[in-house]
């Protein structure tokens, strides 16, 4: 229809009408852009929202893990600070059936793994962009690869686990944790009472013979020695995600309480 009536109008050298011919047809090419530009921001702010949203529950997730990162810590400290005690010759009046869960439970650790989930669709699809200002994009950095940067720092073997693993009988180490690891972390931040109290029952016999092994081997105090600085180090390093991590999920709150207004 435009076409026929703008071929009319040149045939008819009717120069005014096709000048406006040419003028709706730009006009109507340039907003079907605009349009088309519109539409395409509308849909980019949409999916920084839900962006924005997804890594926040992410970032909350990893400050709940964090938390509990802290006080599981503070646990095996406590256990291993009874091996080291034991380890020295001065933990005589502590019973066995303290001392076995202690020796087992000193050998665990904790590390922390974040939840990758989001950050892994916005550097995939190339939208890192989308979830902020400079400074939150700078501190989203910094957190995901300091929390890597710990992840490659640990070790799930080491000496003091396989003195454990070489000494402690397979049905007393399933018997501990039967009665007293048996659970998981429901906010980040409660253990149990059973857990950093664990205490067994087991033969006197039994036990003081084991009691006996574990003294006898040379190995015990350095191992454990190095255990305490490892859990040490994996507390301060949660301390200082945990504090970054802070400030990065105010901040991005901040910016949602501020796009919600």
């Amino acid at each position: 229809m435009i076409l026929r009536r703008f071929m009319k109008h040149v045939t008819d050298q009717n120069w005014f009408a096709v000048g406006l011919d040419v003028l709706v047809v730009i006009t109507g090419i340039f907003l079907g852009m605009q349009v088309t530009d519109w539409n395409k921001e509308r849909l980019l702010q949409e999916l920084a929202v839900d962006y924005h949203d997804n890594l926040l529950t992410d970032l909350k997730m990893d400050r709940d893990d964090l938390k509990g990162m802290k006080v599981f810590s503070d646990v095996l400290l406590g256990y291993a600070d009874q091996v080291l005690t034991f380890a020295s010759g001065e933990a005589d009046a502590l019973p066995n059936s303290t001392l076995i869960p202690a020796l087992l439970f000193a050998q665990f650790s904790y590390s922390h793994s974040p939840v990758t989930q989001t950050r892994d669709e916005l550097v995939a699809n190339g939208h890192f962009r989308l979830i902020g200002d400079r400074e939150i994009k700078r501190k989203v950095t910094e957190y995901y690869q300091y929390s890597f940067g710990v992840i490659s720092t640990y070790h799930r073997s080491n000496d003091y686990r396989k003195i454990i693993r070489q000494t402690l009988p397979p049905q007393i180490e399933d018997q501990i944790r039967q009665q007293c690891a048996n659970w998981s972390f429901e906010d980040g931040s409660r253990v149990p009472e059973r857990f950093y109290n664990c205490q067994i029952e087991i033969k006197a016999d039994f036990g003081n013979a084991l009691r006996r092994d574990f003294a006898s081997n040379k190995a015990l105090k350095p191992a454990i020695t190095l255990q305490i600085s490892e859990l040490k180090t994996s507390k301060v390093n949660a301390e200082t995600l945990l504090s970054g991590l802070n400030k990065l999920i105010a901040l991005l709150e901040k910016k949602k309480q501020g796009s919600e207004k």
